[in-house]
């Protein structure tokens, strides 16, 4: 990566506002555009296309939402629109973040090119929240996250620049080359049908580990039950739920059932805050335009429902379900062996707390699952500094990282 390239913290919105700025960005990826034969501009602004400007033994086929009288085919990228190729290349700047659905033009962009140079702002700090709102951005990635979008698409990337920082946000630019696209793993049955009725954030990578994590409990004969703290929709607690109905255990959910509490700790990021404060607002989206689940007036009777629908009855007894805060909750249940513990909640001090808690019962050669990690500065350094006092524990890094009881 190299250094920043752009250093103003102008709004890249409004032509009049940085012409400078779109030159400049065109002139950082110009080194990774062929120099003959036809260059998509894709998504761009009638006044910022690349123009004559450049290699003159190039043709721009320059495409927008906007054309007012200039020579720019007028597509909608969300209505899977996309100039006809093949290209030489594709070149999608500053405009992945204003779609609902990216997926689609990086597809397009894949099916009539095989290299993409790309662009996009990435979340950074506790304003970042009030930046999207004020540039109209639809989505928000983090790096890895934008990556995988990238590779499901069929483009790997080869080089990366950055582009502008501010506090903020991450500005940077993409080269990719084509590749086979990576198709997510393949998830059994209830895995499945939770995903398909968008009650798990959980994307599938995270899911196959655990359940492959929860066959294994059985197959390696680990005694104890399941337990998951942060339920959410529910999701991954009926395929934990479930499993644990196959394995002839009983499955424990903790959860507030309400908005989620703010993060206090000092150990925790801007952006964890920059989350909560979009939550705190009401401007929180769920999953695929759902209502948001923090926002619902009787979660837990949702979740209880969605339980049932998988035959899985929240009877107090092999299903149970704590309302409540965690450690409010935690005490009330009689000391008994767990040998699998999913722990999906966010910020620092509830993460520490699910890890200490659990620690005490967890059996030997038990796992706890944590989704958060690599996620929110909070929950990775709650990770981090269990395993600086509790050395029986061995870190297994991944999409959701495990822990493993010796």
């Amino acid at each position: 990566m190299t250094d920043t390239i752009h250093k103003e913290g102008s709004d890249g919105r409004d032509p009049a506002n940085c012409p400078g700025h779109w030159g400049q960005r065109a002139e950082s990826v110009l080194p990774w555009l062929p120099h003959t034969g036809q260059i998509a501009d894709v998504g761009c602004d009638p006044r910022q296309t690349f123009g004559a400007a450049h290699h003159q033994s190039v043709t721009y086929i320059s495409a927008g939402l906007k054309t007012p009288g200039r020579q720019v085919q007028e597509i909608d990228l969300d209505k899977e629109a996309f100039p006809k190729g093949p290209f030489g290349a594709v070149v999608i700047l500053d405009v992945l973040e204003y779609l609902e659905r990216p997926g689609i033009a990086l597809r397009k962009a894949r099916q009539n090119s095989d290299l993409l140079v790309a662009s996009y702002t990435h979340p950074k700090g506790l304003s970042y929240a009030d930046l999207r709102k004020e540039r109209g951005w639809v989505n928000a990635f983090a790096p890895a996250v934008f990556e995988r979008l990238l590779g499901r698409q069929g483009w790997a990337v080869t080089e990366t620049k950055l582009y502008s920082e501010t506090d903020d946000s991450i500005h940077l630019l993409y080269r990719c080359e084509a590749c086979e696209p990576v198709k997510p793993p393949k998830l059994g049955p209830v895995a499945t049908q939770v995903r398909a009725e968008r009650l798990t954030y959980l994307r599938p990578e995270k899911m196959a580990r655990l359940e492959l994590v929860l066959a294994n409990m059985e197959h390696d004969n680990v005694p104890g039950a399941f337990a998951e703290f942060g339920l959410a929709l529910g999701g991954s607690g009926i395929v934990m739920a479930h499993a644990a109905q196959q394995q002839g255990r009983v499955f424990h959910g903790f959860d507030v059932f309400s908005q989620i509490p703010a993060p206090t700790s000092d150990h925790d990021d801007d952006l964890s805050r920059a989350r909560y404060a979009t939550i705190a607002t009401g401007e929180s989206k769920g999953i695929g335009g759902d209502l948001y689940y923090g926002y619902r007036d009787d979660l837990l009777a949702e979740v209880s429902a969605s339980f049932a629908r998988f035959g899985l009855a929240v009877d107090g007894e092999t299903v149970v379900l704590h309302e409540g805060l965690f450690e409010e909750t935690w005490p009330q249940v009689s000391p008994t062996p767990i040998a699998c513990a999913h722990v999906d909640c966010d910020w620092y001090d509830p993460v520490r707390y699910c890890l200490d808690a659990v620690a005490t019962v967890l059996t030997p050669g038990g796992v706890i699952l944590l989704d958060d990690y690599h996620d929110y500065g909070g929950a990775k350094k709650a990770v981090d500094n269990f395993l600086a006092v509790r050395t029986d524990f061995t870190f297994c890094d991944g999409p959701n990282v495990l822990l493993k009881k010796a």
